[in-house]
């Protein structure tokens, strides 16, 4: 999807956004792009900004996972551990989540006070949670190169 054209008309919002994800992608997520979703791809104000990074199970597991767990688990029970029987369905007594839940307050947060100035819904999810999303628009907001 190319650039939302309400985005081109506002360069400043554009380039806090590129800026903050591209940091995002590479500080925390080893270059894994980072998506723009949802309402903010066709409002010019939308109530907040979802913005989703895709990793595979075994970088999801190793970033949200114990040892203990890693040792006892593969990287796919771990996201199935996470996720709950359903796509999205998550399994809120497992430590995985609790973890996860931290880090993606902690980066919602920062990206309000100290980067962008807008309410972000930002969420690392294991591939098999992005798979329900084919089909909708996405813009890749991490880099200059649409995405695919």
């Amino acid at each position: 999807m190319r650039t939302p054209p309400h985005l081109k008309e506002n360069m400043p919002r554009l380039f806090l956004i590129r800026r903050w994800a591209t940091r995002l992608s590479v500080a925390f997520f080893s270059g894994a792009p980072v998506y723009l979703v949802g309402s903010a791809l066709e409002l010019s104000n939308p109530r907040d900004w979802d913005f989703r990074v895709i990793l595979t199970a075994e970088a999801f597991a190793r970033r949200y996972a114990t040892p203990a767990q890693l040792r006892r688990m593969t990287p796919r029970e771990v996201v199935a551990r996470m996720m709950g029987e359903e796509v999205g369905d998550f399994d809120r007594s497992s430590g995985i989540y609790s973890r996860w839940l931290r880090e993606m307050n902690g980066i919602n947060r920062a990206a309000f006070y100290r980067w962008t100035g807008l309410y972000t819904d930002f969420q690392a999810r294991p591939l098999r949670a992005a798979r329900t999303w084919r089909g909708r628009p996405k813009w890749r907001a991490s880099d200059s190169r649409p995405a695919r």
